[in-house]
């Protein structure tokens, strides 16, 4: 299933380097999801004033893994590795880290007029009329996305969204395993209050009648 992400040329371009996206966990956090990876369908479109942390490009992705279709209101939890398609336009997933079933096709405009000037292409060139210049910035954005197109399909690279679930395991096994070193703890300084109380009830002197 194809789907992109819409982001600016700068992260598009660390991502093609190196493909890991961790998400920003001081975004507003998606209700029951926390944060992850927000995309779009190229069935439904995208609307260019939907709002995004970045704009310029569409790095485009081919996704081979679980989709489920539900509300955007649903109670239950997003699980990894599951895409979920929550509007006729959004998609979402959380975690697919470890898994090579997220591959980067390459990017595309995404025709928000903001490539160009995160490519250095702002300026007036007075030596150029309007049109010659127009030509040369849009010779200049096909190229770059040519490049790194081309470049997903001679080798391809796989998108990492979030960390890798063994990581996540082995804290949760800490976690568990702290958890359980500390309810022994308390248990074991329970114990020998309650040793402590009884000796002291034991050599305490018999009160005179």
């Amino acid at each position: 299933m194809k789907i992109f992400h819409v982001t600016s040329a700068f992260v598009a371009q660390r991502l093609l380097n190196c493909p890991t996206f961790l998400p920003n966990s001081a975004l507003p956090k998606l209700k029951r999801g926390g944060p992850g990876l927000c995309c779009y369908s190229f069935r439904k479109g995208y609307f260019l004033d939907q709002e995004t942390s970045n704009k310029g490009v569409k790095l485009v992705l081919d996704w081979r893994g679980n989709v489920e279709t539900r509300s955007p209101f649903s109670k239950r939890p997003h699980l990894p590795n599951v895409l979920y398609i929550e509007y006729p336009w959004r998609c979402y997933l959380k975690n697919n880290a470890g898994c090579d079933n997220l591959r980067i096709l390459g990017v595309l405009d995404d025709h928000s007029n903001a490539l160009p000037k995160q490519l250095g292409l702002n300026l007036t060139e007075g030596w150029m009329s309007d049109e010659d210049y127009r030509t040369y910035v849009e010779q200049k954005c096909q190229r770059y996305l040519r490049k790194y197109w081309q470049a997903c399909q001679l080798k391809p690279k796989y998108l990492q969204v979030g960390e890798p679930l063994v990581n996540i395991n082995k804290q949760s096994n800490a976690a568990l395993i702290d958890s359980r070193l500390m309810a022994a703890h308390l248990n074991e300084q329970a114990r020998s209050a309650v040793h402590n109380e009884t000796r002291r009830e034991q050599f305490k002197e018999p009160q005179q009648s």
